[in-house]
């Protein structure tokens, strides 16, 4: 009996470790920013906060003040871009590899926290197949981006004011049966151009980067790309 019991106290604990670390091989959830990187060759600017469905549903003004913590998350996350790229940032593409992983939230923040920061902030919902911008602010869809591209409408007159004084939002608008014409034109360069003149931040909220390639095409001209 006593071999016995020796003999099956090692094969128990042989197949419990064997268990443990089968299951570490197979898991890959990336627990902190250490993973990551050892994954992807490009650089980590920040890690941000799990955001509730009650801070969401607040004002952006009310949840930045009342929430110190998201505020400072997201004030480095606009200061280690502009480290990152050696450079004073004018123009952030955001996006993320699939939807549902935030890159929409994680456009309206950080342009909500530039515009408490007394920077003129400039939100562009670039998802013209799946926009939600007007939805998180509370304001309409259209006129917007769309029609300010083909030439329907000036700037000035297609951004709408938020809650937030230095913060505008030029929302997605109604666009044409293609979108990725769109994007390809010239006139959406030019409205980017325009913008950058009038504005300190411009953010761009673009759709998923394995969707389409809207996001990559705004960068061709050397917009920086925030990928969520």
């Amino acid at each position: 009996p006593a071999i016995v019991l020796v003999l099956a106290a090692v094969a128990g604990g042989t197949l419990a470790l064997g268990t443990v670390l089968l299951q570490e091989g197979l898991d890959g959830t990336l627990r902190n920013a250490t993973e990551a990187s050892s994954l992807v060759e490009i650089p980590i600017v920040g890690v941000l906060p799990v955001i509730s469905p009650e801070i969401r549903s607040k004002e952006y003004a009310d949840a930045l003040i009342q929430e110190p913590v998201i505020l400072e998350s997201y004030r480095s996350l606009l200061r280690s871009s502009e480290f990152a790229a050696n450079e004073d940032i004018k123009v952030i593409v955001v996006s993320s590899a699939l939807s549902g992983e935030g890159k929409s939230l994680d456009s309206s923040y950080p342009a909500a926290v530039a515009a408490t920061l007394s920077r003129r902030t400039l939100l562009i919902d670039a998802d013209l197949r799946c926009p939600t911008q007007h939805q998180l602010f509370k304001l309409a869809a259209k006129p917007g981006l769309a029609e300010v591209a083909q030439g329907k409408l000036a700037l000035a007159e297609a951004v709408q004011a938020t809650g937030i004084d230095k913060l505008k939002v030029l929302c997605s608008g109604r666009p044409r049966s293609h979108p990725s014409e769109l994007f390809e034109s010239k006139q959406i360069q030019q409205v980017i151009a325009t913008a950058a003149s009038q504005y300190d931040l411009i953010v761009i909220d673009t759709p998923p980067v394995t969707s389409c390639v809207d996001a990559v095409s705004l960068c061709d001209k050397g917009e920086k790309l925030l990928l969520v």
